[in-house]
């Protein structure tokens, strides 16, 4: 069997992709794209062959998987459920005894709120 297979890889946090430039036989290039998933979870690798298929589409279609995934880069609603969850841990109430407000994180702003 010829090696005709190559790993392409999207990283899931940045704009960056690549192709492997090492060539493999189908098995072998699937069994790497699966273990490199496995090891480096902030890329999406996949086996790409070069007969079959086109590079630039092929990193397309591997960006659109990555947008469509939580840990992926381009998921709006998720960023926002992310920032709210930490603007929320930021609001406290005025009568917060100081001890406890010593001891919050004073790197970002605090918001007091009347509560009741």
């Amino acid at each position: 069997m010829e090696n005709m297979y190559v790993v392409i890889w999207v990283a899931k946090n940045k704009d960056r992709s690549g192709i492997g430039q090492r060539h493999f036989n189908r098995e072998q290039a699937e069994a790497l794209a699966n273990d490199l998933n496995e090891n480096y979870p902030g890329f999406l690798h996949r086996a790409m062959s070069l007969r079959e298929e086109d590079a630039a589409l092929a990193i397309e279609e591997l960006r659109a998987e990555v947008s469509a995934t939580p840990n992926g880069r381009a998921m709006p609603e998720f960023a926002s459920l992310q920032a709210s969850r930490a603007e929320a841990a930021l609001i406290i109430d005025p009568n917060t005894p100081p001890a406890v407000v010593a001891r919050l994180d004073h790197s970002m702003p605090l918001h007091p709120v009347l509560f009741g």
